[in-house]
């Protein structure tokens, strides 16, 4: 990312597209929509959102990267170095992950295939946009809701110790679930904010 890009996020593009999301978006998720059971994150980087469901009752985390990023020990959870487009053995109960957003289209896509429950995928507020993303994921899969935080989130890229810095980006969960035949619905959330 160069330009006006890197201005916006206040961060040069990182590799893989791997940016961390805070603890704190992930716990509010949590308060408004209920996941038991298996939950998987197949791009769980340092494994921040595996953590925060390691603390509820009823969760059991699984995580996975393509790039070992946790260091040793390793946590209970890990299931290793595994790519998530050739990795079709694991079918939790849900997914909840951050994935790299030049790929985000073909994650929904495939994630929806792996799960029994839910799809929580936290991303930039433009995955909203996009005639194509339109066509062929929002129209044609089982969206429920979008819960779009209204205090702008710090999204670093991963391996960074970052501070409350601030960024003009706006970040949100999209959530899809099984046999959900409502209509798609918008929310707001808000967290604390808090070194990431």
């Amino acid at each position: 990312m160069t330009g006006a890009a890197a201005v916006l996020s206040g961060y040069e593009r990182a590799a893989d597209d791997w940016y961390v999301e805070p603890p704190a978006a992930t716990r509010a998720l949590l308060e408004a929509e209920h996941f038991f059971g298996s939950v998987w994150d197949p791009c769980c980087g340092e494994g921040r959102i595996c953590r925060v469901l390691d603390d509820h009752v009823g969760i059991e985390p699984k995580g996975t990267d393509l790039v070992d990023r946790l260091g040793y020990p390793k946590p209970w959870w890990w299931y290793g170095e595994r790519d998530f487009f050739n990795c079709a053995n694991l079918h939790p109960h849900s997914i909840i992950t951050n994935p790299p957003f030049k790929r985000i289209n073909e994650f929904i896509e495939l994630a929806i295939t792996r799960v029994k429950h839910k799809l929580a995928v936290y991303s930039e507020l433009r995955i909203l946009t996009g005639v194509e993303r339109k066509e062929t994921i929002f129209d044609q899969l089982p969206r429920k809701c979008t819960y779009v935080f209204a205090n702008r989130q710090n999204c670093p890229p991963g391996g960074i110790k970052a501070g409350k810095k601030n960024t003009v980006k706006l970040h949100c969960w999209t959530v899809f679930e099984i046999g959900y035949r409502g209509p798609w619905t918008l929310h707001q959330l808000v967290t604390e904010k808090e070194a990431v």
